[in-house]
């Protein structure tokens, strides 16, 4: 049996960084979906510039426990 790896952890203990096509991928939609999730603000990003953008890993794990929780009821 394959031995998984940890996940990596960023520069002291800060969050690893992902790029918009892996998060896609992991999420498995297409980049221009997530792109308009992130003009939304349903997923926040850190930007490194004007056309730089990347996802914090406890972004992508918040915004994914957020759909397996379904829909908020009243």
């Amino acid at each position: 049996m394959a031995k998984e790896e940890p996940q990596k952890a960023g520069v002291a203990g800060l969050p690893q960084l992902l790029k918009v096509a892996e998060v896609s991928t992991i999420l498995n939609v297409d980049q221009r979906t997530l792109r308009a999730w992130i003009a939304a603000r349903k997923i926040g990003v850190v930007r490194l510039s004007s056309r730089c953008l990347r996802i914090p890993s406890g972004e992508l794990e918040r915004f994914i426990e957020e759909r397996l929780d379904g829909p908020k009821t009243r």
